[in-house]
């Protein structure tokens, strides 16, 4: 079985997964909040997604090919993430700091964790089209 054919059926299987706690939780009223719910509905939709994505991907012939270059530019780009991170994480403390917002708990958590992922995939898109990485 292909490597990408190995990753598309454990997405389906995790999405299986997510999606079978996300209804359990309501039903066996075992007390867990239900802000829960919506957070297994939530990994059980991106994972299909992904295994959806990943299948087309199959249907067409790919196959996952991981060479030096997307090993280096994977690197790069988590790197590059990471730093400006850490300079949205200093951002952040002088905004608080300075008393310019009042930052709470959720929002910078929140904030990280979506900057992290958008300038992770925005380095990877803009060291992609570099010649030499």
């Amino acid at each position: 079985m292909d490597d990408l054919k190995k990753r598309a059926m454990w997405a389906f299987r995790i999405a299986l997964f997510a999606l079978g706690i996300g209804i359990a939780i309501p039903v066996l009223n075992i007390g867990i909040d239900p802000m829960f719910t919506g957070t297994f509905f939530s990994i059980a939709s991106a994972t299909f997604a992904i295994g959806i994505v990943m299948y087309w991907r199959i249907k067409k012939g790919e196959k996952l090919v991981r060479d030096e270059r997307v090993n280096r530019v994977a690197q790069k780009a988590s790197s590059w993430s990471w730093f400006l991170s850490y300079v949205l994480i200093t951002i952040l403390f002088w905004v608080q700091y300075l008393k310019l917002y009042a930052l709470t708990v959720e929002l910078v958590l929140g904030l990280m964790f979506y900057f992290m992922i958008f300038s992770y995939i925005i380095c990877q898109w803009y060291l992609n089209r570099q010649p030499n990485v």
